[in-house]
């Protein structure tokens, strides 16, 4: 990425198929990748102090486990999610997948319920294989 007066102004880019790097110019940037693995991509280098503090930053990591249920009375409405805060229990948030977009359930008589739990990469939930989840 290149950036000038703190704004990113272009992108390196790679096609695959030919091996042809290209370097394409932007007005906007939107990227789903983590900040602190694309801050070491910026050219020049940001000052150290914003180069230390990104890469620094915690994400929370989770696993979701959806559950559809036919026949349910969940409502079709603008709620799409519920934080759980009982701490003897490791759901974190309740999805309500129906209500985000109709289109993620294929019949109105369906709920499509998502349970997140917050987890760090290699922690004792994380590393649980699917018979161990079911106990």
């Amino acid at each position: 990425m290149f950036w000038e007066q703190n704004k990113v102004k272009g992108v390196r880019v790679l096609d695959k198929i030919t091996g042809q790097e290209e370097i394409l110019s932007t007005d906007f940037l939107l990227s789903s990748a983590p900040l602190k693995n694309i801050i070491k991509s910026f050219q020049p280098n940001p000052p150290t102090n914003v180069l230390e503090t990104a890469t620094g930053l915690p994400y929370r990591d989770f696993i979701t486990i959806g559950v559809c249920l036919a026949d349910s009375k969940f409502p079709f409405n603008k709620d799409n999610w519920i934080y759980v805060q009982e701490k003897d229990v490791r759901v974190g948030r309740i999805q309500l997948f129906h209500n985000w977009s109709p289109y993620l359930v294929p019949r109105k008589d369906l709920s499509w319920i998502g349970m997140e739990f917050f987890v760090t990469e290699g922690d004792d939930l994380w590393r649980k294989n699917s018979t161990e989840l079911e106990q």
